[in-house]
């Protein structure tokens, strides 16, 4: 008989690295298992992809094995979707029943992360029992599957506060949760994020969050100091991440010499959506946005002073 774990009532269980795992998912609704991150590609049994299984030595150390159930429709699960999933390390009396798994609201929901540590391998629940939050951490957990872990640079983001960023708040806001769950996630400190009137002159005012003004912004030799603004400075000012319109900002920005990165408009539509029901699409929409944020530290120059 299996060991039978609900969900919430458990931390980690550790299993031998020999023989083979098989694991399988009980779903209300139709439903698939995705393995992430093995050594060797594992084998998915039947017809409805619903058990998978591999050789426990596909577990490696160089990363974690995240199992996942995705929803068949590619939609968000439905509310109180609850899910079963059976553990079993064939040809031993290691078995395990882990009942009650909510799902709802996902359409690919993280069950369980294996570690290879210490000679065996560690059973985790969900992403591995670290935070996890939002997009940005979420993005910074599929990275993790794919051995391409996500190391962030910017320490700090300066908000242009001119008049005309009003019309893309919504932008500044979901950019900064993203970047502060994403920070969250790596286990890092959060950038400061302030503001700061673009151009202004000194001794002008500012308003926001925290009130730069008009003052020189140096360089931060800790990292990444850049403006969010929607429009590329001149020659020499600072490294912008652009909000506006692409097209715009391409037939502008050729003729400014500021080092800028413009995300597209299906980068933000993942970065504005409201639920949770992230798929593979909302990690490719958002992959330049991820190396961007970890470009190599260099050195910029101030910005808000006039030319």
């Amino acid at each position: 008989m299996p060991d039978i774990l609900m969900n919430g009532q458990w931390d980690e269980f550790s299993v031998s690295t020999r023989g083979a795992l098989e694991v399988g998912v009980v779903c209300p609704v139709p439903a698939t298992l995705e393995v992430a991150g093995t050594s060797s590609t594992p084998k998915y049994l039947g017809g409805r992809g619903d058990v998978a299984a591999f050789p426990a030595r596909a577990v490696t150390s160089e990363r974690p094995v995240v199992i996942r159930v995705v929803a068949g429709s590619q939609e968000p699960f439905p509310g109180d979707c609850l899910v079963d999933l059976s553990f079993d390390v064939v040809g031993s009396d290691q078995s395990y029943l882990l009942r009650g798994i909510p799902v709802a609201g996902q359409a690919s929901a993280p069950l369980l992360q294996l570690v290879l540590r210490d000679g065996m391998i560690r059973v985790k629940p969900g992403d591995g029992g670290a935070t996890t939050r939002g997009l940005g951490g979420w993005c910074v957990k599929r990275k993790q599957e794919t051995g391409t872990p996500i190391a962030p640079t910017i320490t700090e983001v300066v908000v242009d506060d001119s008049a005309s960023m009003a019309q893309y708040q919504p932008h500044v806001e979901s950019l900064i949760t993203f970047l502060t769950d994403l920070y969250a996630t790596v286990g890092v400190a959060v950038p400061l994020a302030r503001s700061l009137t673009v151009g202004a002159s000194e001794g002008g005012t500012s308003t926001g969050l925290g009130g730069v003004g008009a003052a020189q912004v140096d360089s931060d030799p800790r990292g990444r100091r850049v403006l969010l603004t929607d429009m590329p400075l001149e020659t020499g000012r600072c490294e912008c991440l652009i909000i506006g319109l692409p097209e715009i900002v391409r037939a502008l920005g050729p003729d400014r010499g500021t080092s800028y990165f413009v995300p597209d408009n299906n980068a933000w539509n993942e970065l504005l959506r409201e639920d949770e029901a992230f798929t593979s699409q909302t990690l490719t929409a958002l992959e330049p946005l991820l190396e961007w944020l970890s470009r190599p530290i260099s050195p910029h120059v101030s910005i808000g002073m006039p030319s």
